[in-house]
């Protein structure tokens, strides 16, 4: 798991126990994230680039990025936590994990504010720009009116499990990954999707060393 911070200098990264800071245009290691017990699945960079959360085993962590110390650790779900989606300004985010629920936290104090169930496990989160909207996915795709855990609405179009969503900005758009091998884009005003096709490249034609003549 990666994630690039806004101006494009810094690049998280998450593996087993641990997650990393590095300088992009270097590749320089900066610092290393210890506290987890398992593999770092999710990793955010704040849109300032003070902070880092870090999402594994059944907790997620806020890190100082300039000290690398842990400011705050939210835990409540009782599995392991799959993806994670931070508000624009870092004041809320939004857990997923596969206790079949979501779960928003208060970063500042650490303080869970709401549960969102599903059926199934979660396996990923996204939240408009204005934090007022949140699309989960998992088992299906659904639309939530944060101020009140209300469901608003339930996209059905993919054939298995949802694996990725990402919400515009303006709260307009959603695109959605399945595991049926779809990527899906939605207005999500009126639940319609349509089926995104992928761009196939012309195969390169690269010689290969072995077949050229040998020489003398």
């Amino acid at each position: 798991m990666r994630a690039l911070s806004r101006d494009g200098k810094w690049l998280a990264t998450g593996s087993y126990k641990i997650a990393r800071l590095w300088h992009v245009a270097t590749g320089k290691e900066i610092r290393a994230f210890l506290g987890h017990y398992a593999f770092v699945s999710s990793v955010i960079l704040s849109n300032d680039g003070k902070w880092l959360i870090t999402g594994s085993d059944k907790t997620a962590r806020l890190w100082d990025v300039a000290t690398g110390k842990e400011v705050q650790c939210v835990q409540g779900h009782s599995q392991p936590i799959t993806s994670m989606s931070l508000s624009g300004d870092g004041k809320w985010l939004v857990t997923a994990g596969q206790d079949n629920t979501a779960r928003l936290w208060d970063t500042a104090t650490g303080k869970e504010i709401r549960v969102l169930k599903h059926t199934r496990g979660v396996h990923s989160v996204s939240l408009s720009g204005n934090a007022k909207w949140l699309v989960t996915g998992g088992g299906d795709t659904r639309l939530w009116e944060m101020a009140t855990g209300k469901e608003i609405r339930t996209f059905r179009g993919h054939d298995r499990h949802v694996n990725s969503v990402l919400l515009s900005t303006d709260g307009k758009w959603l695109v959605t990954g399945g595991f049926d091998w779809t990527a899906r884009l939605w207005e999500v005003s009126t639940a319609r999707s349509s089926v995104l096709s992928p761009v196939i490249l012309p195969p390169l034609s690269i010689p290969c060393p072995c077949s050229e003549p040998a020489i003398g």
